[in-house]
């Protein structure tokens, strides 16, 4: 399987190097060698050759990795039906709140968040809000193996920015705002919102689009994708009453 951290490298593994915000991947590929990968994957313009090795060169490593890892994992995704939530606040509370409507319905669930990922009830660690394809790809595999119908996740800005999304197509997804955040990968919102507006590039033609306009970025969504659903809090929108929550005419306990 391909992997751009040697900690997951076996023999016969293959090692993408990526250039990080604080390092770079091509300063591990003798210990990836060393621990038995078989092939490598590098950005086209670097100089390297080894003899027991293949070597590949992608003009994009980031997205070579996310291809890969799905090839790899026998493209677990498509699969499943796959629910995201995007925005800078209520991302882990959507996720949680859709699991729990989705599980209460009878459907075998997944859940990825920044708090914990989750397969049908049995809780796996989490180390960032949407992980490395070459993590993504093998936990849908899991969830295939476990007959899981949807997963729902946490989808960040970054997930776009480094190419983590390639080769996934979203049944539904749910924009819930846009605040200050990531200054340092994003020093405007306007660039932080069309990180943010790219996850929808991933949403499949008959997708569900949910957005919430009383955000004015959310707004915005609703007027760019004709197919959104806009959902306010205000004027009855979205309620809660006795422990149920109603959404427009639907009802949920």
């Amino acid at each position: 399987f391909p992997s751009h951290d040697t900690v997951n490298v076996g023999v016969g593994s293959t090692f993408v190097a990526i250039k990080g915000l604080n390092g770079n991947g091509v300063q591990y590929i003798e210990k990836a060698i060393l621990k038995g990968a078989s092939r490598v994957v590098i950005q086209e313009g670097i100089s390297f050759d080894h003899p027991s090795v293949e070597v590949i060169r992608a003009a994009n490593p980031r997205k070579a990795l996310a291809e890969l890892s799905a090839q790899a994992a026998g493209y677990p995704a498509r699969s499943l039906k796959i629910i995201g939530v995007t925005g800078t606040k209520g991302k882990t509370t959507s996720v949680y709140l859709l699991n729990h409507l989705l599980t209460n319905a009878g459907y075998k669930t997944a859940l990825l968040s920044t708090i914990k990922n989750s397969i049908v009830g049995i809780d796996l660690p989490a180390s960032m809000t949407t992980a490395q394809p070459d993590y993504l790809h093998q936990f849908f595999k899991l969830c295939v193996e476990n007959a899981v119908e949807y997963v729902v996740m946490e989808v960040a800005a970054q997930a776009t920015t480094f190419e983590r999304l390639e080769t996934l197509a979203f049944d539904g997804l749910i924009f819930t705002n846009l605040d200050r955040e990531h200054a340092e990968l994003y020093p405007t919102m306007e660039i932080y919102f069309a990180a943010k507006q790219k996850i929808f590039e991933y949403a499949k033609s008959d997708a569900k689009l949910v957005t919430n306009t009383d955000d004015l970025y959310g707004a915005k969504i609703a007027h760019q994708y004709s197919q959104a659903k806009p959902l306010s809090f205000k004027d009855g929108g979205i309620n809660w009453s006795e422990g149920s929550l109603k959404i427009g005419d639907a009802t949920y306990t």
